[in-house]
């Protein structure tokens, strides 16, 4: 097949939207809302020099076609169909590993509340959650929840899954992966939430790999519960976990086999009735050596306990502490015993009317001790960001790193990091394009023992503006690093361009990319690499022409949830898109975060969304003409290099996501969290995107790709975005 051919698909769909948009004489289709996109991509790419060393693992041209099909309709007022058909013309090695056509997603669900038994039953991608120490992960295959009315104050729910953990269609293997499970939930309004879990997982021998066939099943029961004793308003949550099967092996051929092993979670936390500004949360987790579910999100072989207290001061600012404990390695003769005392205090600084000075400040000891002593380091860290504003239009920024990391098991093994920042943002207005330009600095000293200090200069600067339906966002960065050693240093200069130009039902849009890397060396050559891409998207709307009015009495509404919305500060779905600024701010100071520092078109607040994450937060609001355009929080990772850290704190609020909206209504996951996550995200070849459908708008959460290279989670709300296989959604504006 010619690659233009596919052109082709992108003609029949082009038709389809003209024949939906003129209309249908037949009452079936009318009942019927249809949307959907296309788009047609082309990118070159071009490598020089080493091109080991370059972000882009092929050159030349690649280009593709995807669509994307959403239909459904509302067959009586409690019984809807829906369903979602994407797929793909690719001759892009970066697309996908697949040339040709192929379908990609593909998912067909009804909700039917007008029956004795409510139901919703689903085929095609689905996403399969029973717990985080369980399931949590995408499948193809089947799922149905019932909602039994027992005639009860208490409510159930039972959910029925099977799936292949295989990534596409095309592609359907044993060796991916098999789940199949059941739970059970039990709802009421004294003794709260009680939930039972099964799970088989069974993957098939993988000839390729040498690794042999594995059957697992696992039980879980979970516990939840907001009960006030004693004047404290508590939450009380657990699961208790077993393990009967197989695992890949840990200790040579064969170790894996027949194994058993269990898990236990426990967490209190609360805050006195007559005290709301004063917080505390103790947590337990323990799991076995054998206890290792192919579909959990866990750290087997390891035992936890935190304790977490805070205080919230009336302007908004909280101080934290916390004490963690981390017996690793547990099982085995030469365990890991961590210890972490830490301090955070974030939000407003300031007092009264003045502008605030809001950040965060986090410092920590750790040390770390292996019982062999083979092991033995002592880690501290202090983390410092700030924002002020200077007026309306001008806002700057300020940050301090310190990381001392000495390994006393080893002499004169001692590493010390020093990190300056200073930027600034100021609007701009030029020929009618309004937005922001963010110039920064960041400075680096690296020391290590018995090495000379090597120094890493880092200044950016980032564009960000608007003009009608015209959006430019660009991204330039230098970094000069000074080696160690004679001859190790190199430079590196990035940039990254994207325009958009929107207009009713179509896209279209330029992309660019450069690198380039001089390293000192003689013996080392230079690299040069840059990308080109140009795409355009039409996107289609036939609205339902016969509307049946009602609501759905069976829902995936986070029935089968087991962790209260408590552990959120705020509800990101409360800042709905169109809001006045000044009803925004209201909520965020009523929910205990204090005053925003004004950014140009932006507020942020350095405060703790999630309260269960020791993660740095933000929560942020984009302004167009004093109403709010989007809301978003912002929580970065603590180390970007560190994939199982990345993978957990992902996972993690992840589940909090899941519990509190249920199961996204579309998803797309491609690649592995590896340590080369930052390059694996810039040249797509990793994707974590998932959404929500809700009454104001779009809730999305994922890892987006970002012009100046930045890895971080972002949680959007608004009234759109664009298709959920497109990773350049970023809010690019906030540094």
């Amino acid at each position: 097949m010619k690659r233009y051919n596919h052109l082709l698909l992108f003609c029949i769909l082009l038709s389809a939207e003209t024949l939906a948009a003129a209309g249908d004489n037949g009452a079936g289709i009318d009942l019927w809302q249809i949307s959907g996109s296309n788009t047609l991509r082309y990118d070159y790419y071009n490598n020089s020099g080493d091109i080991a060393a370059s972000p882009y693992r092929f050159s030349n041209t690649q280009i593709y076609d995807e669509f994307n099909l959403n239909f459904k309709r509302q067959l009586s007022p409690y019984n809807r169909l829906q369903g979602n058909v994407s797929g793909l013309f690719n001759d892009s090695l970066y697309r996908s590993r697949f040339q040709g056509g192929s379908i990609e997603r593909f998912s067909l669900k009804q909700e039917n509340g007008a029956v004795n038994l409510p139901y919703r039953a689903e085929v095609g991608d689905l996403f399969a959650f029973q717990s985080f120490r369980t399931i949590q992960r995408t499948l193809k295959g089947a799922q149905i929840e019932l909602q039994p009315d027992l005639a009860t104050d208490t409510q159930h729910s039972i959910i029925v899954f099977t799936g292949s953990a295989s990534a596409d269609w095309r592609d359907i293997k044993s060796t991916d992966g098999w789940s199949s499970g059941i739970s059970w939930l039990a709802q009421g309004s004294a003794w709260g939430k009680l939930a039972a879990n099964f799970l088989n997982n069974y993957k098939s021998t993988n000839a390729t790999t040498l690794t042999a066939s594995t059957q697992q099943t696992i039980y879980s029961l979970a516990y939840e519960n907001q009960p006030q004793w004693f004047g404290q308003a508590l939450t009380l949550e657990g699961e208790a976990g077993y393990f009967n099967g197989d695992h890949a092996d840990i200790a040579g051929v064969g170790s894996g086999k027949d194994k058993q092993g269990s898990a236990l979670f426990a967490q209190i936390s609360g805050r006195p009735t007559t005290l709301p500004a004063l917080n505390y949360r103790l947590r337990y987790e323990s799991y076995d050596q054998d206890y290792r579910p192919d579909t959990a999100s866990i750290q087997p072989d390891r035992l936890s306990r935190e304790g977490h207290l805070s205080w919230r001061f009336n302007n908004g600012l909280t101080l934290r502490g916390r004490r963690q404990n981390f017996y690793s390695n547990k099982g085995t003769v030469n365990p890991l015993t961590t210890d972490v005392y830490g301090l955070n205090l974030s939000g407003p600084f300031s007092i009264g009317n003045v502008s605030p000075l809001s950040g965060n400040i986090d410092a920590f000891k750790q040390t770390a001790e292996s019982r062999n002593r083979a092991t033995i380091t002592d880690t501290r860290v202090v983390n410092i960001n700030v924002s002020q504003s200077l007026s309306r239009d001008i806002s700057i920024r300020g940050g301090f790193f310190y990381s001392n990391i000495n390994n006393k098991a080893i002499p004169q093994n001692l590493s010390i990091t020093r990190q300056y920042l200073t930027g600034l943002n100021f609007k701009a207005q030029w020929r009618g394009f309004s937005g922001t330009i963010s110039p920064a600095f960041v400075i680096r000293r690296l020391d290590n023992s018995g090495k000379r200090t090597s120094w890493e200069r880092n200044p950016t600067l980032s564009l960000n503006a608007s003009r009608g339906p015209h959006t430019l966002s660009f991204s330039h960065a230098v970094l000069s690093q000074g080696g160690a050693a004679a001859g190790l240093g190199q430079l590196t200069r990035t940039s990254g361009m994207n325009y958009r130009y929107t207009q009713k039902s179509y896209t279209f849009g330029l992309e660019g990319n450069w690198y380039q890397r001089n390293p000192d060396s003689p013996l080392s050559r230079n690299t040069d690499a840059w990308r080109i891409g140009a795409y355009w998207t039409l996107n289609f709307d036939k609205p339902v022409k016969q509307v049946i009015a009602g609501s759905l009495a069976a829902s995936s509404s986070g029935m089968r949830a087991v962790a209260p919305s408590s552990r959120l500060a705020l509800d990101l779905t409360r800042l709905t898109p169109g809001m006045m600024e000044g009803e925004a701010r209201k909520i965020a100071i009523n929910s205990d975060l204090g005053k925003p520092t004004k950014q140009p078109g932006l507020l942020v607040w350095f405060n703790r969304i999630f309260r269960d994450l020791d993660q740095s937060q933000r929560l942020v609001i984009q302004l167009l003409n004093s109403e709010l355009a989007r809301s978003a929080i912002i929580i970065d990772f603590d180390d970007v290099g560190d994939s199982q850290s990345v993978e957990q704190t992902f996972e993690r609020v992840r589940q909090q996501l899941l519990l509190r909206y249920g199961t996204p209504d579309s998803f797309f996951e491609q690649g592995d969290f590896t340590a080369n996550i930052a390059l694996e995200l810039s040249s797509e070849r990793f994707y974590r995107s998932m959404q929500w459908e809700i009454a104001d708008g779009v809730l999305r959460f994922g890892i987006p790709r970002r012009l100046d290279g930045q890895v971080r989670m972002e949680i959007q709300f608004a009234r759109e975005f664009p298709t959920i296989k497109e990773s350049l959604w970023s809010l690019e504006e906030l540094q």
